[in-house]
């Protein structure tokens, strides 16, 4: 009984190996490849394995690649888990079977640093196991060959300084030229640099002496190549009382401290107005122009390069703060009002005050509305008047006063004669002129109208010898009571 047990045991083991030799048999139709190449030493670079079973579906794969490790290092793997054994990696790829049952290939990448000059075979051998467990096997090589790098054409500098010494502008190494200034007291200065290539050639670099004035230094950098590059360093060592150029930019408004700004171009222009340049204690300064030129506008900073403000230079060569008011995205600036001929009722002159700078404007006489101003304002365009609300800050056109014909300024001499007349209308002019005409002729005809009248009573009497009654008197008017004289 025992003897048919054994039997009956032995059977089924012969009868599973048999199956088992049945379904994992080898499938010529896998394949796998491996990327080959030339590189050089230093050179770091990616070889891609890619493995296809012909159509079956995989759910399992291995592969051992082999390289040799005194010219290539291993620098990593994905795609899979891997493992390393001296100059062989090995990948398992076991995460197909959780995906569908129609994958058929995977692909890996392996990455390398070349490291000696020499060569390198990459042999590659894969196998997969599909849902039937058959064996899908494959094998593939490559060269990778490692040379000596052709020598660095790179003649750049990777750095340029001078000790406690700022360089204009800040260093870049496509820049060539560089502005530096110095105390008078300083008489040596010490130029360093590096390379960005580390077998380049530096020379030019050390203690410099200076003298006053300007002084020029080169800095020539020959790469391996034999390509070269020259870098200019220009130093000033200043006079006795020669300002900075920082010194000169740096001016006092109030107790604060301001910077002009030579590069404007980041920042606001104002509407209406353009980008230009002005010399400024012999530096040349960014400023915004309006189209009239009647404002040259400069932009000053704190002096960490912070909050920008736009200022005027009076006539003193003072900077002033722009007079304007901001509103709606717009700028403002504020102006004297101009004169009107004739104030409409309900409002009055006042001033503005903006900027410690007064300004002539107008206002409301109702005592209700003292926070509105009616300003003159300049919006880089157009001239007009605006109503101007102090605790709101709400600026608003205010066309009437725009609508109101300007007149001429009032005189304030003391009024003549001569200048009450020339106010007159013309009809009055003449008849001033002729009345004192009329008068005279007037008087003329009265005084000969007199003398005509006496005239004839004289030849009356003479004519007639007669005598007048008078009151009862008779009056002998006869030629003899007359005198000689009347005659």
């Amino acid at each position: 009984m025992l003897n048919k047990s054994i039997k009956t045991l032995i059977t089924s083991v012969v009868i599973i190996l048999i199956l088992f030799s049945v379904f994992v048999i080898e499938v010529s139709a896998a394949s796998v490849s491996v990327g080959g190449g030339n590189y050089t030493v230093g050179q770091s670079f990616t070889i891609r394995v890619n493995y296809n079973s012909g159509g079956a579906p995989i759910y399992t794969a291995h592969i051992d690649l082999t390289y040799n490790s005194s010219v290539l290092q291993l620098t990593g793997v994905s795609g899979a888990e891997y493992k390393t054994s001296g100059s062989t990696v090995s990948i398992t790829d076991d995460k197909l079977s959780n995906n569908a049952k129609n994958v058929t290939s995977g692909s890996y990448s392996l990455s390398f640093k070349a490291i000696s000059v020499g060569s390198s075979s990459i042999k590659v051998s894969a196998y997969g196991v599909d849902g039937q467990l058959n064996k899908l096997s494959a094998s593939s090589d490559s060269t990778i060959t490692v040379s000596t790098p052709a020598p660095s054409s790179n003649a750049n500098l990777s750095s340029l300084r001078i000790d406690g010494v700022g360089l204009s502008p800040a260093f870049s190494q496509n820049v060539t030229t560089y502005n530096a200034s110095v105390a008078n007291s300083v008489e040596t200065i010490s130029i360093k640099a590096m390379p960005a290539s580390g077998d380049a050639v530096i020379v030019g670099i050390g203690d410099k002496k200076l003298n006053e004035g300007d002084n020029s230094f080169t800095i020539t950098v020959t790469a391996p190549s034999g390509a070269k590059k020259t870098y200019t360093l220009n130093v000033r060592r200043r006079l006795p009382g020669e300002l900075t150029t920082e010194e000169k930019l740096t001016v006092t408004i109030g107790e604060e401290q301001k910077k002009v700004q030579t590069d404007i171009s980041s920042l606001p222009v104002l509407n209406g107005f353009t980008q230009g340049t002005e010399n400024y204690k012999d530096i040349q300064v960014g400023v915004l122009h309006d189209s009239d030129n009647k404002y040259t506008l400069y932009y000053l900073t704190d002096t960490n390069g912070e909050n920008a403000k736009l200022y005027t230079l009076n006539s003193n060569g003072e900077f002033e703060p722009l007079p304007c008011i901001d509103f709606a995205g717009k700028t403002f600036i504020v102006e004297d009002a101009k004169e009107i001929s004739s104030i409409p009722q309900g409002y009055k002159e006042k001033t503005f005050s903006i900027n410690e700078k007064d300004f002539k404007a107008y206002g409301f006489e109702n005592s209700k509305m003292n926070d509105f101003y009616i300003l003159y304002c300049f919006d880089g365009e157009n001239r007009e008047y605006y109503t101007y609300d102090t605790s709101t800050g709400i600026l608003q056109r205010f066309p009437m006063f725009s609508a109101i014909e300007e007149a001429k300024p009032v005189s304030k001499e003391k009024p003549t004669l001569i200048n009450q007349f020339k106010n007159l209308p013309l009809l009055f002019k003449g008849i001033m002129l002729f009345s004192p005409i009329a008068l005279i002729l007037i008087i003329v005809l009265i005084i000969l109208l007199a003398v005509s009248k006496k005239r004839n009573n004289r030849d009356y009497f003479e004519d007639d010898d007669t005598l007048l009654d008078l009151n009862g008197f008779n009056l002998d008017l006869s030629n003899k009571y007359l005198d000689s004289d009347d005659k």
